[in-house]
């Protein structure tokens, strides 16, 4: 889905032994439920503990240092990446982090 989907998918690498994405899981979860009513927008998770990231992933950039990690993948409507680096104290630092990238690569 993530790799040959559509739209915007923003995804939550996390492991639910880990502290940090304990504490993170509220904001996603604030940000999943914003995210919900707008199309061609999708949040989603994925356990590291449950599964590897397949290699075609590994292949098209996704780098796991620690977790929680947030990527916004685009397809649109060629395959984009992006890392987000900024606080994940913050459920506004992501927000606007995502408005930019998804409003640039909206048509004009």
């Amino acid at each position: 889905v993530v790799l040959k989907g559509e739209g915007n998918i923003v995804i939550e690498f996390y492991s639910p032994m880990c502290g940090a994405c304990q504490e993170f899981a509220p904001i996603y979860d604030e940000l999943a439920r914003l995210l919900q009513p707008i199309p061609h927008v999708q949040a989603v998770r994925f356990d590291v503990t449950e599964q590897d990231i397949p290699q075609s992933g590994i292949d098209m950039g996704f780098q796991l240092q620690a977790t929680p990690q947030l990527y916004l993948v685009q397809h649109n409507p060629t395959f984009q990446l992006h890392a987000y680096d900024g606080s994940k104290e913050e459920l506004e630092s992501i927000i606007t982090w995502l408005r930019s990238l998804i409003s640039s690569s909206s048509p004009q």
